[in-house]
């Protein structure tokens, strides 16, 4: 090869595409990772949120259903749009159980759930530290 000749050798440019192809490996799926854990964080806070304002509403109105027979109000939908939370039906003057649907599949918790006693579930796949962790 003549000295004056500038430019990559094949051999050069096969091991950096080599390199590139490994650290993309690695990283794709920790991204992954960390991408459904911040909209589990969403929904988690979402849920707090919920059941701080139906608290609230306990404290103002003695129970989780207004004096007027109408349910407390909470936010139904997740700051960053991730989840929906619903009560599912099951406010009560004493009780409730709110559930975190996220609006893209996850898999390995399809739903979380928290009740009015702080009692955290979810279903899908996972483990509670997992779906609960922020």
């Amino acid at each position: 090869m003549n000295k004056n000749q500038k430019g990559f050798t094949l051999i050069e440019l096969m091991i950096t595409v080599a390199i590139i192809g490994i650290i993309a490996a690695v990283a794709w799926p920790e991204y992954k990772r960390q991408t459904i854990k911040n909209r589990r964080s969403d929904g988690i806070n979402a849920l707090l949120q919920a059941a701080q304002q139906l608290q609230q509403c306990h404290t103002d109105e003695g129970g989780y259903t207004k004096t007027d027979g109408s349910d407390c109000f909470f936010r139904t939908d997740s700051n960053k749009d991730y989840y929906t939370i619903d009560d599912n039906n099951t406010l009560a003057v004493d009780s409730f159980t709110l559930t975190a649907t996220p609006t893209r599949t996850d898999a390995e918790c399809t739903t979380l759930s928290l009740s009015n006693l702080g009692v955290k579930r979810f279903t899908g796949s996972g483990n509670i530290n997992r779906c609960w962790s922020q």
